[in-house]
């Protein structure tokens, strides 16, 4: 995935990374989550948001990665 600049920020959190990205249509979200779980990544914790664009709506998601075991 190409997500440059809407990657607000990382850091590390122990064995997790903390992430916040900006900007994503629901299918870059739905590609996001099935790009980290075939690297054995999983979402632990999330906190989404949706803004209206258009027709559609982005998102901004606040979360915690980590390995998945």
């Amino acid at each position: 995935m190409q997500l440059g600049s809407r990657v607000n920020r990382i850091t590390p959190d122990g064995r997790n990374q903390s992430v916040e990205i900006n900007r994503l249509y629901a299918e870059e979200l739905a590609e996001l989550q099935k790009q980290l779980a075939s690297r054995g990544v999983r979402f632990i914790a999330a906190e989404i948001r949706a803004l209206p664009a258009g027709s559609e709506r982005l998102m901004t998601i606040s979360a915690i990665i980590g390995p998945m075991n």
